[in-house]
C-alpha cells in the first residue's frame, strides 16, 4: 500500500505519545526527530548540538558537517529547555533503542522505498515533504537541511513509500 503524506504524518506523530512503561526521553526523541528531520543517528549524539549566542539550538549534521539553526520554537519545549539548560535529555538513549521504540509504535513498521526500509528516517521523509507541500522552493528546502545538493529534496519529496 504506498502511503499518503497524511498516513505519513499521522503515524510519526502516533510515535510521539508517552508509553506507559517505556523511558519518556523516547517519546522526547521522536518529537525531535519530528520537528527536525534529522538523521536518526542526529537525535542521540549530544556532541552535534549545541546552544547557539542568539538562542537558538545549532546541529552539525552527520554526513556533510553542516550546520543547521533551529529557533526555541521548531523544537520541542523539553529538549530545548533541556538544551539551554546545559542537560543533554537523552543520555541513556542509544540509536538501537530508538529504532526499536519506533517499531513499537509506528504504524507501519515496515514502510518501505523501493528494497529498502525507511525506519526512523520516516520522520526525514515527512519532513521534506511538508515543506514541498507548504510550497517551499527545492533551493530553500536544501538550505533549511543544510544540504549542498537540491537533489536531494526532490529525492526525500517524491519518495514513494509502502507499507507491507
Amino acid at each position: 500500500m504506498l502511503l499518503t503524506y497524511n498516513e505519513l504524518d499521522t503515524a510519526c506523530r502516533a510515535t510521539i505519545t508517552q508509553l506507559k512503561g517505556y523511558p519518556p526521553e523516547l517519546a522526547i526523541l521522536m518529537n525531535l526527530y519530528y520537528k527536525t528531520g534529522c538523521r536518526p543517528v542526529e537525535g542521540v549524539e549530544e556532541d552535534r548540538w549545541s546552544l547557539a549566542m542568539d538562542g537558538s539550538v545549532r546541529l552539525v549534521t552527520a554526513k556533510s558537517g553542516f550546520v543547521r539553526s533551529f529557533h526555541s520554537i521548531e523544537l520541542p519545549g523539553q529538549f530545548y529547555d533541556a538544551i539551554e539548560s546545559g542537560f543533554w535529555p537523552f543520555p541513556f538513549t542509544r540509536l538501537a533503542g530508538a529504532e526499536w521504540y519506533f517499531r513499537k509504535v509506528f504504524f507501519y513498521p515496515r514502510v518501505r522505498r523501493g528494497d529498502k526500509q525507511v525506519k526512523l528516517y520516516a520522520f526525514r521523509y515527512r519532513y521534506v515533504k511538508m515543506y514541498r507541500r507548504a510550497g517551499w522552493t527545492d533551493k530553500d528546502i536544501a538550505e533549511k537541511m543544510a544540504w549542498a545538493d537540491v537533489g536531494l529534496v526532490d529525492r526525500y519529496a517524491n519518495a514513494e513509500l509502502y507499507s507491507e
